[in-house]
């Protein structure tokens, strides 16, 4: 049965140490340049950027889920419509919906994936009104996949960068009064390297 607990720290040496605290410190400048590499390769901080890559990269390496664990990342407004339409599936108001028969589209993200083990503070991070459709991936971390903690209390787990996710199936339910799309994803590789 999977469990909402996150991985345990593995041994890292300083450097490592100092990655992952410099990445839960500017973690959104950081998913922007690996997203969008061009804002930083011509600059000159572009080596110490990618040796700071590389550290957390290892970091990563050293660390694997113990078991299974249920993980949670919400979806923002500006593209859960696009997502919704681009899977083909209408943002339904009541419950029940379930689309097993979604035609799988891989998900590739050059940053790295930030999943939570707690679905209740997800959903309250989510924007919009009561009634507007919120749009939840949810997957089945399994022991052995290469994820570190970023944060313990709040439960978030730091996947690799580059990964490819595959979508796997959905389902409409209501949680208080509000739907909530939650879309089914599984990893299918990651860790290239950044431009």
């Amino acid at each position: 049965m999977p469990e909402h607990a996150p991985p345990s720290v593995p041994e890292l040496d300083q450097m490592e140490h100092d990655a992952l605290d410099f990445f839960r410190t500017y973690e959104e400048d950081i998913q922007l340049i690996l997203r969008n590499p061009r804002l930083l390769m011509e600059g000159e901080e572009w080596k110490n950027f990618t040796a700071f890559i590389a550290y957390l990269d290892s970091a990563l390496a050293k660390s694997t889920l113990p078991r299974e664990t249920l993980l949670f990342r919400g979806m923002g407004r500006e593209i859960a419509g696009s997502f919704l339409f681009m899977l083909d599936m209408k943002a339904e108001k009541g419950e029940g919906g379930v689309f097993t028969d979604l035609i799988p589209h891989i998900i590739r993200d050059p940053g790295y994936t930030i999943l939570s083990t707690d679905p209740e503070t997800i959903l309250q991070e989510l924007p919009g009104d009561e009634w507007e459709t919120r749009v939840v991936f949810a997957c089945l971390g399994r022991p052995g996949d290469t994820a570190i903690v970023l944060d313990e209390e709040a439960g978030e787990v730091l996947y690799p960068r580059n990964a490819n996710w595959v979508t796997t199936g959905a389902t409409t339910v209501l949680i208080d009064q509000t739907p909530v799309v939650v879309i089914g994803i599984e990893m299918a590789g990651c860790g290239e390297e950044i431009a």
